[in-house]
């Protein structure tokens, strides 16, 4: 009789204390105000739903208010660092499509191409080439760290190879285009010991694109200038942390290259009538609500026009995904405009660009798991 009492008691006080900690984290996110981005995530949060007969008659207000009450609950990211932190005590080391490896970096395994989509995306490409005449078309596809550090990645995790797509793609792709093979360089720069990506982001790193930029710059005339190299964080988080929850031991830093000739400036405008900004990087991008990695350009848009004033007649229209946007400053020199061209957001069709101008060079800039998934690219490459 006494045990169960006891019991019962036990019973009581663990639900007591449940539903006090309720009710602290409901009037501690009461008296809290909202949050409207979160750094770790890199995403927008959830704002207050709207309360109104619309919203309570479909159903949005009760699935906003869901949304809303996860978003802004008190202490967010230390709960989902601590079920990460109990989830790889236990021997997980993959969340989201994203591993924890053993050099304790984040990677994404590569999970092979569709060889249609590859035959089509080469053929985009070959006809837009072909149809501009060109004086000069490069294509550079990048590896990424599940294919230079696929020794470190978990016994269990599926990793395709990324060369295996390089090489298909560079046989489909015509005469017209010089293609870049980096895997070399790249691999020779990891055995030196040095950072070819960054721990906790997809991206490579600027030090491995300005050696990729150098060991090219001989072959296709690009001028390697001088520049000052500048650790703008040394407590980078990116996109693998945010998307996975996993956390590494050593933080990232990011760097850039600041070019030292002087006479050299460059003027970016935004879309076809935008924004117009002095220099390729937005030294805001490094407040705390932001992601550190848009000091480049900013972040992604459909369309950039740099004008230079570089010594030169050339221009260079160039396609790309994110992993250009740390490459592209080292291009300063040898262009007088470069128009960049990202189409996964670029609506327009490609011939559009020639409306007005013509190029002297074409530069296709992608990382290898984003071009071989991506239809993006041929979409606006068609021509009618």
């Amino acid at each position: 009789m006494k045990k169960a009492k006891t019991g019962t008691k036990i019973y009581i006080v663990y639900g007591v204390l449940c539903l006090a900690v309720l009710m602290f984290g409901g009037v501690l996110h009461l008296l809290s105000p909202d949050r409207t981005y979160s750094p770790t995530e890199k995403r927008n949060l959830a704002s207050a739903p709207e309360l109104n007969f619309n919203t309570l008659t479909d159903g949005t207000f009760m699935s906003h208010t869901e949304n809303y009450v996860a978003d802004q609950f008190p202490f967010r990211e230390f709960w989902m660092s601590l079920r990460m932190n109990a989830l790889y005590t236990v021997g997980t080391r993959e969340s989201k499509g994203v591993t924890y490896n053993s050099d304790g970096t984040l990677s994404e395994p590569y999970q092979g191409y569709d060889e249609e989509l590859l035959q089509e995306t080469a053929a985009a490409l070959n006809g837009f080439v072909s149809a501009h005449g060109f004086e000069q078309a490069y294509a550079l596809i990048v590896p990424t760290a599940s294919e230079l550090s696929k020794e470190a990645l978990p016994p269990y995790a599926a990793n395709e190879s990324e060369r295996a797509y390089f090489e298909s793609l560079s046989e489909a792709l015509s005469g017209d285009f010089r293609v870049f093979d980096v895997f070399p360089t790249l691999e020779e720069m990891k055995a030196e010991g040095k950072q070819v990506y960054y721990r906790t982001d997809h991206h490579w790193t600027t030090d491995a694109a300005y050696r990729v930029f150098r060991s090219l710059s001989e072959e296709t005339g690009w001028i390697p200038g001088e520049y000052t190299e500048m650790t703008v964080t040394d407590r980078f988080s990116g996109s693998l942390a945010s998307k996975s929850g996993f956390t590494v031991p050593r933080a990232d830093g990011l760097k850039i290259y600041r070019n030292r000739n002087e006479s050299l400036y460059s003027l970016l405008s935004y879309g076809n009538d935008g924004e117009i900004r002095g220099g390729f990087y937005d030294f805001d991008a490094l407040g705390a609500d932001n992601d550190p990695y848009t000091v480049f350009f900013g972040g992604n848009f459909p369309l950039i026009t740099v004008r230079t004033t570089a010594d030169t007649d050339r221009t260079l229209l160039v396609f790309k995904d994110s992993y250009a946007n740390c490459f592209l400053p080292f291009l300063e020199e040898s262009y007088k405009e470069i128009v960049i061209v990202d189409p996964r957001y670029y609506a327009d069709r490609a011939a559009d660009l020639f409306l007005q101008k013509n190029y002297t060079d074409f530069l296709c800039l992608y990382n290898v798991q984003t071009l071989s998934s991506d239809t993006n690219l041929k979409m606006i490459l068609a021509e009618e």
